[in-house]
C-alpha cells in the first residue's frame, strides 16, 4: 500500500500546533509543507489518545485506518 500523503505534528515550547506535511513520503524530495493548527485540533487529538510520547520526542498522528509509512 501506497501512502499519498503523512502529515506529522509538532508543538513548540509556546504549545503552538504545526503540521509537517509530506505530499509524497514514498519520494526523496523537498515537497514539505507547514502550517499551523488551530489549537482545538490539538485537543481534540489529546482526548481521543492520539498523541503520544514526551515533550521531546516528535509525535506522528497518523489517520484512522491509515498505517504508519515505512
Amino acid at each position: 500500500m501506497a501512502v499519498q500523503r503523512q502529515d506529522q505534528l509538532f508543538v513548540t515550547a509556546d504549545g503552538t500546533p504545526w503540521v509537517r506535511s509530506d505530499l509524497a513520503p514514498e519520494v526523496e524530495d523537498d515537497d514539505i509543507r507547514w502550517h499551523r493548527a488551530p489549537r482545538s485540533v490539538l485537543e481534540r487529538l489529546d482526548l481521543a489518545g492520539l498523541l503520544a510520547g514526551t515533550e521531546d520526542e516528535l509525535v506522528e498522528v497518523v489517520p484512522m485506518g491509515i498505517g504508519p509509512a515505512r
